[in-house]
């Protein structure tokens, strides 16, 4: 079994369906000295999508933590675009690849989990609305109406709503 951070539109709802578990259930999280960066252009969400970035400042990226099995794992991979390379870790035919990151959890415990990180983080566009409502779905089961900072390839702040 694996923990899994998720930070962008892989709300337990979003994974419930990709990984073909009904049952699959999520946990608040939060990731500290991370930034969540928008990047590239996903034809599916119409503008940029959300990766991370380690931070030159004290910051934490909030989310949430599910547990899957390797075969789930495997599913997410392809949703994910991290089965492209020899290993779901790889950094140059992915689009995304796993990550080792120690996360915490609700009730402070370090939990170490898996994170996929956009290999190409270029800023091309922001990120569509419906990307935005898509990630509020994850991340507002946890943080209720809580503005996130969202930093750009260039460090540019910018808060959405979400």
């Amino acid at each position: 079994m694996y923990n899994v951070f998720c930070y962008g539109s892989n709300s337990v709802h979003q994974l419930r369906e990709r990984v073909g578990n009904q049952l699959l259930e999520a946990k608040k999280a939060f990731l500290p000295g991370y930034i969540r960066i928008f990047a590239g252009k996903s034809k599916k969400w119409k503008g940029g999508v959300a990766s991370l970035q380690k931070a030159p400042f004290p910051t934490i990226t909030k989310g949430s933590i599910v547990l899957l099995t390797e075969d789930e794992l495997s599913k997410l991979d392809m949703f994910e675009g991290a089965c492209k390379d020899a290993t779901p870790f790889g950094r140059i035919n992915n689009i995304y690849r796993r990550q080792f990151v120690f996360v915490i959890d609700n009730d402070y415990h370090l939990i170490e989990c898996i994170v996929y990180i956009k290999n190409n983080k270029k800023w091309m566009t922001p990120p569509s609305q419906e990307y935005i409502i898509a990630i509020q779905k994850n991340i507002h089961l946890f943080w209720e109406n809580d503005p996130i900072l969202v930093v750009d390839h260039d460090l540019h702040k910018r808060i959405y709503n979400l």
